[in-house]
């Protein structure tokens, strides 16, 4: 408190709950130490057609304080177009951005940026990309659509980490999970499962029933 301040007052006879509170800001305070706020919840599915016409897509599943990304789209290298498929992998690193870290030749290292208005998703060297890759456009959070919701139809299916093994995580037949669409080459989704806590994670789609509702995705070549 400022010693200007014009009333006093004594924590005293504020409840004992309360007055825990206050002392652990205080300690926070002098030791420098600062809460990180968990992150808004940004799940779905945002699209946007590039300047030179290509379509990008970024799909987006988040856990408590977790993020999981897949980035779609494509870039014009002289008279082709390369394309890219990359998954990302974070945590929360304060109420508005998530630190992404490579895992393997699939992922990059960088950030994503909650603004207000739109999403960035920096991408440091991705080798998912390829040489020339100009970087990712900002996704406008009016973009936004939800994710695909599914249905699990394997007896059992594992949660895969980046580098495609199995974890100890899974889901079971009849569970229902939120999913983003696949990767082409390995037919892999980001998901997520509700239930005692949210679980997200990568799923392969032979696993999984979703209908027509994650077939849509941009034309990296349009």
């Amino acid at each position: 408190m400022s010693g200007r301040a014009r009333q006093s007052w004594s924590m005293w006879p504020l409840p004992r709950v309360k007055l825990l509170a206050c002392c652990l800001i205080m300690i926070s305070a002098v030791a420098g130490i600062v809460p990180v706020a968990a992150a808004e919840d940004i799940s779905g599915i945002y699209e946007v057609q590039d300047e030179d016409g290509s379509g990008s897509a970024l799909g987006i599943a988040t856990a408590p304080g977790e993020v999981m990304v897949y980035f779609e789209g494509g870039f014009a290298a002289g008279a082709t177009v390369n394309t890219c498929f990359c998954f990302g992998q974070g945590t929360a690193d304060g109420p508005d951005r998530f630190k992404l870290a490579a895992r393997d030749t699939d992922g990059f290292n960088g950030a994503l940026v909650l603004a207000p208005d739109r999403l960035v998703l920096e991408m440091i060297t991705p080798a998912c990309c390829g040489v020339g890759f100009p970087g990712a456009p900002d996704f406008p959070r009016s973009a936004r659509r939800p994710l695909a919701t599914c249905t699990v139809k394997s007896a059992k299916a594992y949660f895969l980490d980046l580098a495609g093994k199995p974890t100890k995580k899974y889901v079971i037949s009849g569970d229902r999970v939120e999913a983003t669409g696949a990767d082409p080459a390995d037919e892999i989704v980001v998901a997520r499962f509700t239930g005692a806590k949210v679980t997200i994670g990568r799923l392969a789609k032979s696993d999984l029933d979703c209908g027509r509702s994650s077939d849509h995705r941009p034309d990296p070549a349009r």
